[in-house]
């Protein structure tokens, strides 16, 4: 299958209209079939590979959840984010718009190799509780970056915000 990968990119490149995104795309593809992580395509794929919270062989680890096992990290990261988030969130916004009842914005964002915060997206009932959301998510600290297979890649990581409007 490596094979024909690479069989199919050097005929893409032959032909001269390879884009950056199909490039990119082939050497995660090749480097998600090999098993081979010596293999240079590998090593480069890994800088363009994410992957879901819940597949990480390694979650990143927030600043205070060091040294923990797995499953006590993970609930550690949690926490420390929720716990984040309930304290930077302006929920005065919801009043200002004059919301009432249960308010939920779903924010998206990666944690890079870098253990930084990136792409962060949110989607809410209001723009102005979107554009909180992502600015708190933006401040999160710098963190230890994800692993897999014994390399830093990027983590994709979805956060449900809940809080309730008070008439």
């Amino acid at each position: 299958l490596l094979e024909k990968i690479e069989a199919v990119k050097q005929q893409i490149e032959v032909q001269g209209n390879v884009s950056k995104e199909e490039e990119k795309a082939l050497k995660v593809l090749a480097a998600l079939v090999s098993d081979d992580f010596s293999n240079p395509i590998h090593k480069e794929a890994h800088e363009h590979v994410e992957i879901p919270f819940g597949n990480i062989e390694k979650i990143p680890v927030y600043p205070g959840c060091e040294g923990l096992s797995e499953e006590e990290a993970k609930k550690c990261f949690k926490t420390k984010i929720a716990q984040f988030v309930f304290t930077q969130f302006n929920t005065k916004i919801g009043e200002d718009l004059k919301l009432s009842g249960r308010q939920k914005i779903v924010v998206k964002f990666k944690i890079d190799r870098k253990g930084e915060i990136t792409d962060v997206h949110a989607k809410g009932p209001e723009p102005e509780l979107e554009a909180e959301a992502i600015r708190i998510i933006n401040e999160l600290p710098k963190m230890q970056p994800g692993l897999q297979d014994g390399v830093h890649v990027a983590v994709n990581y979805s956060l449900p915000i809940l809080f309730d409007v008070k008439d």
